[in-house]
């Protein structure tokens, strides 16, 4: 692994784009770069062996803007391998993950970099976002301000950090370079934040700052079984190393309900229910200040895992084992369904501070 980085004093972040056959919205991606209310950025594109006008429209910005640098790979070689292969080129102490058919808010960059610049242990930082369709238009926006301790009580279950959203240190505290593991063909995200997470802190501001693009051929959708069974394969690494073996293998059936869509049991219901509280008494006598977020987000993944993904919420028998056995967390679930809504009185949201301690 490389390290001793040569900074690029001039520039402060780079905006790392892999794009492959990504014609259709590429120029809108590129342009919401451009328009960014701050300016001191090199946009870097991976043209990972593009066959339709990729190379064209990437060839025309460039032309026009010397902030842009393309790199054409001679054939497909995949996005983990383009995205290291940008990291081996990055000059500058930040770099910004976007996709090319999704959209930045002009204050993006103005507010990662002046976050990161006021939090020098924070070793990344995501934002907000507006899910859009093919045609632009919004199907939901998810906020969701996170603080590190959050994000790793999170990361346990799910991948919480949408990746073309994140800002993140092109370096370790040790001076080596943050690379993709390239074991991982695709979800390589969570398995890359949760390594960033062991080396520093990380936040997800509350701010609204991308336009996230769901279609057909977007990775999340193409390749959606082999994502999901590397983020079981991350999932239960990170439950192991924070919680150890025997409560981590609690737990596997609810990350195989979560992650999988595995159909729920009256049994797994059991079995994850007192896995869960046995869980939250430990997690709540080490972060007392958290108990109230813990509560409603430890009824907001068992009902996610067990009622939603697995299937729960139509089976008469897993929905009266789910109040039996959750049925403390049932308060906690109705308060987190309405604070995700932002339908609770501010005094009554526990939603941290991304930058707060706990």
């Amino acid at each position: 692994m490389t390290s001793g980085m040569a900074i690029n004093t001039g520039r402060t972040i780079t905006v790392l784009m892999p794009v492959f056959n990504g014609s259709r919205y590429l120029a809108s991606a590129i342009e919401s770069i451009l328009t960014q209310t701050y300016t001191e950025f090199e946009l870097l594109i991976i043209d990972d062996g593009s066959t339709d006008s990729t190379p064209e429209i990437i060839q025309s910005y460039a032309e026009g803007d010397h902030r842009i640098r393309s790199i054409k790979n001679p054939s497909n070689f995949g996005l983990v391998h383009s995205l290291n292969l940008g990291l081996d080129l990055v000059t500058t102490p930040l770099v910004a993950r976007m996709d090319g058919d999704d959209i930045s808010d002009p204050q993006r960059l103005a507010r990662q970099v002046a976050f990161m610049e006021h939090h020098p242990k924070h070793m990344f930082v995501a934002t907000s976002y507006r899910l859009i369709d093919e045609y632009g238009k919004t199907i939901y926006v998810k906020r969701k301000p996170a603080n590190d301790y959050a994000i790793r009580w999170l990361l346990r279950f799910s991948m919480v950090i949408e990746h073309p959203s994140a800002c993140f240190r092109t370096c370790f505290p040790d001076g080596s370079r943050v690379k993709y593991d390239e074991r991982f063909r695709v979800g390589e995200d969570y398995d890359f934040f949760w390594r960033l997470a062991q080396q520093g802190r990380g936040a997800i501001l509350p701010d609204v700052l991308l336009s996230y693009r769901k279609h057909a051929r977007s990775i999340t959708t193409s390749a959606a079984s082999e994502v999901d069974l590397n983020y079981r394969r991350t999932a239960h690494a990170i439950l192991e190393q924070q919680l150890g073996q025997e409560i981590a293998s609690s737990l596997y059936e609810l990350v195989d309900c979560y992650l999988l869509g595995k159909p729920a049991t009256a049994a797994t219901v059991k079995r994850s229910t007192k896995a869960f509280y046995t869980m939250l008494k430990s997690d709540t006598s080490l972060h007392p200040q958290a108990t109230t977020w813990l509560r409603r987000h430890t009824a907001g993944v068992l009902a996610g895992a067990l009622l939603r993904r697995g299937g729960g919420q139509t089976n008469a028998r897993v929905l009266l084992a789910f109040a039996v056995y959750a049925r403390r967390s049932l308060l906690a679930l109705l308060a987190r369904y309405l604070e995700d809504r932002s339908w609770l009185p501010r005094m009554f949201d526990s939603r941290p501070n991304p930058g707060s301690e706990w």
